[in-house]
Formats: C-alpha cells, structure tokens, sequence
C-alpha cells in the first residue's frame, strides 16, 4: 500500500501538486488542449461533492458508494432523527470512500422549526 504524502507545513508544500482530478465537465484547456484539471484542495472539494450527491447503487462496479440524499430531498424534516440520519450517511460516506480529507465537522441546517 503506498503511502500517503505528510500535510503541508510551509508555503513551497502548498503549491506542490499532491492531489489531481479531471474537472466534473471533462473542459479542454484551450491554449494546449489537455483535460483541464483540479488539484489538491479543490480536487478533494470536488471528489466530497460527487461522492455526497451520489445515490446508492448509481456507480455501477461499487453500489455501496452513496449518501441517498435525493431520496430526502422534498421530504418534511419533522425531527431531530431525521437531521441525524442525513448527518450520519454523509459521515458514513465520508470516512468509507474519501481518505484524502479531514472529515472536522458536518452541520445540517433546517429553514423553520423541528417539531
């Protein structure tokens, strides 16, 4: 298994590329006509979102990947358990599928009052 590079303390560590991602739109760059590209922080953004607006079974060769939240989308949040559900399949995925980054916090925010 290789290993993952250390964080970056200084400056020089932070333009270093350490993580790469084509963009979600597959863009060509238009002075020399590769695949345009994410790196580091905005990769690992990118891969959070994609793999938070995933539903379950939509990536063929891995079902599991997915935090469903479509399934929630028009649904009336009438708890606190149903905050903590979202929370925890976004956690869940999180920590399964993304080791790139930190996972600090998730915060759900309801319009309105629960219950």
């Amino acid at each position: 298994m290789a290993d993952r590079p250390t964080r970056p303390t200084t400056t020089a560590d932070f333009s270093k590329v350490v993580f790469s991602d084509f963009t979600n739109n597959l863009g060509v760059h238009p002075i020399n006509g590769n695949i345009t590209r994410v790196t580091n922080a905005d990769s690992v953004k990118q891969a959070l979102r994609n793999l938070i607006l995933t539903n379950t079974a939509e990536r063929v060769y891995n079902p599991l990947i997915g935090a469903d939240l479509y399934k929630t989308l028009f649904e009336t949040i009438v708890s606190d358990t149903d905050t903590f559900i979202i929370r925890d399949r976004i956690i869940q995925n999180i920590r399964a599928y993304e080791p790139r980054g930190e996972l600090i916090d998730v915060e759900i925010l309801v319009e309105g009052d629960i219950g």
